[in-house]
Parts: structure tokens; sequence; C-alpha cells
């Protein structure tokens, strides 16, 4: 425990009764200069008992400031975690509320004397919690608004660093506090030594009983200073963790005292466990080894000042567990030997279990629990790195679920989340222990077997896709089937990197749907591997391509079957591709890829955006009622957005809309029937014409024609090619110009290669002919830019 001031004033006064008897017998004036010495020393240790009593004071409210500091930023965590709107309004509020105690802690500091030291450190404790504080206030402001993650970010990369600021001016103050403590200490012992110098003259001429009584004095003074110096070491230690728990000991370990923190953290009760062994009290245990640590072995192996023993868990006298941060410190006497130990602790579970929770956010998939592709492509890697190091060898299976959209379109989102929680369940059951399940995004699941054999490899799967399809998911009465494809691919030392892996396997997922759904696709043939590498990079070519502005517009020229003057000049634009050594590519080579990879909305932007500046500044050139057809794939007929973007461009070349066509794959707007019908009929609105390309293809082009209003059908060029031989050909183009003139739509045939097509088409009464018996295709000419100089 530690000394009490009371018990040396009252040895002081006794001492003073004790030496004015002793001197009796002595001259007034030695009687006079012993009761000047006395009386200095009184005054002495009370100046010392006032100076110690304003630090204690100053230490108490810069402890009560940062213990508020401290306290708002477990507040704002504290919010962030909490799910229940008013349980954050309350701890926002008690945040708020803090800043009341915090201003009225800091009126009683400026009430206080300050040295100029201690005002100089106080102003920048003030300036670091006005920083401090403005953040807080910030994310207190971000959660009040349900902005949880940007109050988030702000929390830990700005408010958290700026708090630590904070506590490290309140640390410099605290210690300026240590060093004056010890400047006083010091004033008090050169006062107390001048003191000691008239005592000694005293006793030099005083009697025996003088001396006796001098030697008395001198001796319980001694005590007294070691008693101040075990006070000072004390509360040197304590000093800078008053708000954590603390346990001191004695040189064998025996507890000599417990603040109140430490009683409600270990639930013992201090004044029922003095002198008891300190490992009965403090029972920690490792979190990492989950082994028990003794303290008393800790203590006499206390070599430095402060000892920090990490992250550990202790355990409450009631059985409860707490995690802790904790260090140990040596008490040394005034000779240096240590005589016992302060043990601070603090608890951090709420910190910790924070940390752990969002560790396990970024690794897994909110809804089912699941792994995320995040954490999946991480176990890949490894399982990569092991397949080169130790020649093992694993599989990667890619599953994606038939009939999901159905659920999510016939029920909403929902239900199909719902149906992903317990189809994760399902899976959950058909791997092995060591084995990686993840969701890896919307409806599509991988699973990574480590060390597999590829019969297994195939059972495994296999597995997966019968209780998948034996899988009843019921919602509101209705009950639905869904099956998976999967997509396999070996995981060996031959394999490529980690995205081509996953490409491999989606490729062979993709193929395992276009074969019929609900089946396994083993992708382990090399030819497909090196087919899957020469898409990926005609991506990448055509990617590069784009941002590189390598593309250029030719235009083929669609010439009517019988001489008009009123027949439009009309002409079908053709997008060509630039390598990186200047060679043009046909869409046949990148078009296809696009579409695979969803590029298509990108390239038609660019088609749409160049042509319109083509047109907007060529109009001199161009002829009253010509007509230029743009190509534009089914992807961007779904995309609502690129719809928009084609009215704002024409709103921003203000260039006549009747001059612009769109031509739309027969089979695009039947699988998008509602969305190809908005498109058109926007459009059409506006002044623009549309063709129908490919039309014939399908079997049921009649049934959905009447739905689509369309200005042309283009006549699929199969049919149009062998015409003149094939009579079959020749009946079918013959039907398909007679249904569209019964609609009142124009036709255009393609593929017209020679004369002899060119007479059989205007026999029949095609409008147009379109092919390279006509017109092959040419560059743009006039238009602007670098990329039309490289086509040229």
């Amino acid at each position: 425990m530690f000394f009490n001031t009371k018990n040396y004033k009252h040895f002081y006064r006794s001492s003073k009764f004790i030496v004015t008897m002793g001197f009796v017998s002595m001259l007034v004036l030695m009687m006079l200069l012993a009761s000047i010495g006395l009386s200095r020393m009184a005054q002495n240790n009370d100046r010392m008992e006032l100076v110690l009593k304003e630090q204690n004071t100053k230490t108490a409210v810069v402890t009560a400031m940062r213990n508020i500091a401290r306290e708002r930023v477990v507040l704002l965590f504290t919010a962030l975690v909490l799910r229940d709107d008013f349980d954050r309004d309350d701890a926002i509020t008690r945040f708020r509320e803090l800043a009341n105690d915090f201003a009225t802690a800091r009126t009683q500091f400026h009430a206080a004397t300050l040295n100029p030291d201690e005002a100089r450190q106080f102003s920048r404790m003030l300036e670091a919690t006005r920083i401090a504080a403005d953040y807080q206030t910030q994310v207190a402001n971000l959660i009040s608004n349900d902005q949880l993650s940007e109050a988030k970010k702000l929390l830990v990369d700005t408010a958290v660093p700026a708090q630590n600021e904070l506590i490290k001016a309140y640390d410099q103050f605290l210690r300026l506090q240590t060093q004056q403590s010890k400047e006083s200490t010091l004033q008090a012992k050169q006062a107390n030594h001048s003191t000691y110098m008239v005592m000694v003259i005293l006793v030099a001429v005083a009697i025996l009983l003088s001396i006796i009584v001098s030697m008395f004095v001198i001796r319980l003074i001694a005590r007294i200073e070691n008693a101040l110096f075990e006070e000072k070491e004390l509360a040197e230690i304590t000093l800078h963790s008053v708000t954590e728990g603390i346990i001191t000991t004695d040189k064998v370990g025996r507890v000599t005292y417990l603040n109140p923190v430490a009683e409600q953290l270990t639930g013992w009760d201090a004044a029922k466990i003095l002198h008891h062994n300190l490992d009965v009290i403090y029972r920690v245990i490792d979190e990492a080894t989950g082994t028990i640590t003794s303290g008393v072995s800790l203590l006499q192996q206390l070599d430095g000042p402060i000892v920090p023993l990490g992250n550990r868990v202790l355990i409450r006298q009631d059985g409860r567990h707490f995690s802790i941060e904790d260090s140990i410190a040596p008490i040394r006497n005034k000779e240096g030997l240590i005589i016992g130990a302060v043990v601070v602790f603090s608890d951090v579970s709420e910190a910790r279990n924070l940390t752990q929770k969002l560790s396990w956010q970024v690794s897994h998939d909110p809804l089912t629990g699941l792994a995320n592709r995040l954490e999946f492509e991480c176990k890949l890697a490894v399982l990569l790195e092991n397949a080169y190091t130790h020649k093992k060898q694993h599989f990667l299976l890619f599953m994606d679920l038939d009939q999901f959209k159905l659920i999510n379109d016939t029920c909403g989102h929902i239900a199909g989340d719902e149906l992903l929680k317990q189809l994760s369940r399902t899976l959950e059951t058909s791997i092995r222990g060591n084995d990686i399940l993840a969701r890896l995004g919307g409806d599509e699941f991988g699973v990574l077997l480590e060390c597999c054999p590829l019969e297994n490899a195939l059972k495994i799967a296999e597995n997966i896709r019968q209780l998948v399809a034996s899988l009843k998911f019921k919602w509101e009465e209705r009950t639905f089937h869904v099956g998976v494809s999967i997509g396999m691919v070996p995981i060996n030392s031959e394999s490529g990197k980690e995205i081509e892996i996953m490409a491999l396997a989606d490729a062979a997922c993709y193929k395992a749907k276009n074969d019929g759904r609900n089946q396994i696709q083993l992708f382990e043939d090399h030819d497909q591997i090196v087919s899957r590498r020469y898409q990926t990079q005609s991506v990448l070519t055509t990617t590069q391509a784009l941002e590189e502005n390598r593309f250029c517009l030719y235009h083929q020229q669609i010439v009517p079957t019988a001489a008009s003057i009123n027949a439009p000049v009309h002409y079908e634009i053709l997008l060509r591709m630039l390598d990186e050594s200047g060679t043009i590519i046909l869409p046949s080579a990148f078009i296809p890829v696009c579409e695979r990879y969803k590029l298509m909305p990108d390239i038609d932007r660019w088609v749409v955006n160049d042509m319109f500046k083509w047109l907007a500044e060529n109009q001199g050139l161009i002829t009253k009622n010509s007509v230029y057809s743009i190509n534009v794939s089914g992807q961007s007929v779904i995309d609502e957005s690129f719809l928009n973007y084609v009215i704002a461009q024409l709103d921003h070349y203000q260039i006549p809309a009747e001059q612009i066509g769109f031509e739309i794959t027969e089979t695009a707007a039947i699988a998008n029937l509602s969305k190809a019908v908005r498109f058109i009929s926007t459009l059409k609105g506006l002044g623009c014409t549309f063709s129908l390309d490919d039309f014939g293809s399908g079997m049921s082009s009649y049934g959905y024609l009447k739905n689509l209003h369309v200005d042309y059908l283009k006549i699929d060029g199969a049919f149009v090619k062998n015409m003149v031989n094939d009579k079959i050909d020749y009946a079918m183009v013959e039907s398909i110009n007679r249904i569209g003139h019964i609609m009142g739509i124009k036709t255009i045939a393609e593929f017209v290669e020679d004369d002899a097509i060119y007479a059989h088409l205007g026999a029949l009464g095609v409008d147009y002919a379109q092919g390279y018996g006509i017109h092959r295709p040419e560059l743009l000419t006039n238009s602007l830019g670098l990329k039309m100089s490289k086509c040229a």
C-alpha cells in the first residue's frame, strides 16, 4: 500500500516535543535555534505536501480528460458495430454528452496554477484534443446519417491516428508531472540537508542527551525518505494507467494492492485477498497457445523497467474470460533492489472482437457465410504454389446454378437469397473437411479440392450435381427445382496463373450450360486450353484497342433492285480493328469473344459516337435522303443506359435522326423481345429507321415479326447466296419477301455476289440488294482523326 503522509506528520510533532524536552536545560538561544530548525523542516514538509497535492489534482484532471477521449472513440466503434438504430443513437448521444464532461474537466484544469512548461504542454493537449474531436464529430455525424462505411473509413484512417496523437500529448504531460515530482523531491532533500546542518551544529554544542535525540531524529528522517522514495516509485509506475486494472505485489509475488478496476475484472475483493499469491487472483492464458502463464515466474524473471505481455485472456473468479493487454514492471527501492512489482492490464474484448469480425467480413460472403471470391482466389494461389513446389494435383470446380434467374424473376430477390442460403448448407455437406467452398458472386460458386485425384474429383462433382438436382425449393406454396452446371479444371505444375485457371473453369462451366445444363464439363484438353487462352488474349487486345482508339469504320452500299428516284442512298456501317502492327482485323475475329465477355456495349458506344461525329462533320457531302445503318448487339439492346447514350449523342451532334438506321439481329430481338420493342419504338419515335438482320435463321421468326415495327427485313445471306441453284433457298427468299411486303416492310437481300442473284432478286420483287457483287466495303472518307489515317 502507499505510504500515508499523516504518519510522518504525526512523527514530526512527536519529535519536536522530544527534542524540546531534551533541550530544557539548554540556553534560550539553543532552544530558539532548535525551534527554528524544526520549524523549517515542518514548513518544508507542508510545502512538499502542497506541491504533491497540486500535482495529484492536475494528474487526476488530465487522467479524466484522457479517459473521456478514449471513451468517445470506444463509443464510435460501438455505434458502428450496433445493428439496432436506437442503441446506435444512444451511443452517439453518450458520445456528445462526454464533450460536456471534457469541457468541465478542462475548466477545472484552467483553475489550477500552471508553470510555463505545464502551460505550453497543456496548449499542445488542447490542440491535439481539438483536432481529434473534429474528426470524431465528423464520424459521429456520418453514423447519425447511416453512412456507416464512410464513418468506419474516417474513424480507422483519420480519427484513430488523431486519437493516438492526443494520447501521446497526455502522456507527455504526465511525464512532465513525474519530472516535476522528482525535482520537488530533490528540493525537499536539499532543504532537509540544510536542516541537517543546523542540527549538526546544535549536536556539536549540545549535551549527550542532545546528541542522542539528534541521532534519533536523523534515523527517523531516513525512514521517511525511504517511504517517500517508495511512494514516488509506485506513483511513477501506476501514473500512466490509472484507468486500467492495477495489481501490486511484494518481491515474492504476494498481492499488496488492487485498484477498483482490477477488482471488477478479476472478481476478487481487495480487502480479502491481500497477501495472497498473484497466480491465485490473476489467472491468465496465452491467446495463441492456450497455456496458463504464471505471474510469479514472470516477476522472478523481471529485468527491464516494463515488460509488455501481449495478447492474453484473463480468467475471472466466476470463470468468465476477457481478452486483455497487460504489462508487468518492477518496483525498486532506493538502492535499486526489486521490492515488488506492478501489473497493469485492460479489457480489450470489444476491440479484439470487432477486429476479428471485420477480418471475417473481408474474407466471407455476408449472405451465405461462405468464403468470398477474394478469399477463394487467395486459397487458389496457395494451392497453385503447392502444385508447382510439391508436384501435387488439385481441382477447381466452377458452378453456375440453372434456372436461378427464373426464381428471382417470379418470386423476387428475397426468395433467391433464401435459395442461395439453403443451397450453401447443402453444398457444405458434399465436400471434404479440407476443401474450400466459396460464393464467387450472384449464383456462382466455387470449390477447391485439395490433393484430389481425378476419379475422386469427378465423384465429388457428381455428388454435388445430384444433391442440387434433388433439392426442392418451396416458396409461397410453389416448388422449384434447380440444377447446376459444373466446370472442372485441374491445378497442377503445368497450370497457368490464377486468372487463367478461373477463366478455364468458367469456360468449362459455360460449355456445360450450352450442352444442355445440369452436367459436368472437365476442361483438360490442351487444344481447348490454348483456345481459351487465345480468347482471353483477344479480350485484352480488344480492350487495349478501345483504350488506344484503334478502330475504324467502313461502309457498304445497299442498292435498290429496281431503279427509283425516291429510293434512299442506303449504307451499312461496318467495323474494323487494327492490331498493334497496324494490320486490319475483321469483326469475325474479335466480335464473338467480345460478346462472350460482354464488351459489346462499349464497342457499340464507340461506333455510335464515331459515326455521329462523322455525320456532323460531313453534312455537306451527304445526300439528303441518305441512311447509314449501324449494327447494334443484343447486349446493347437490353442495356437501358445504351439507349440513353444514343439519345444523348443525337442531341449532342445535332444530326438528322432520319439519316440514322440501326440493325438488330433476329436472334437478339427474339431473345429480348420486350427490350427490343422498347429500343426500336423509342428511336423510331425520334426518326431513326430499323432493319432486322439475318432474318429467317430462326424457325419462329414470323411469330415475332408482328411485334417488331421495323422498316427493313434483311434476308439471311445463307438463303440468298445459293438461291439460283437451290429451290428451297429460293422458296425461303420468296416467302420472306412476300411476308415482309404483306406487313409493309421493305426487304434487303444479303450476300449478293453476282449478277445472276441480283437478277433473280429483282424478279422476286426484293427491294434492295447488298453484297460483294454490288459494292465492296470502303473506308469512310473525309472523317477526321488519327484512326482513319491508320486504317487507310
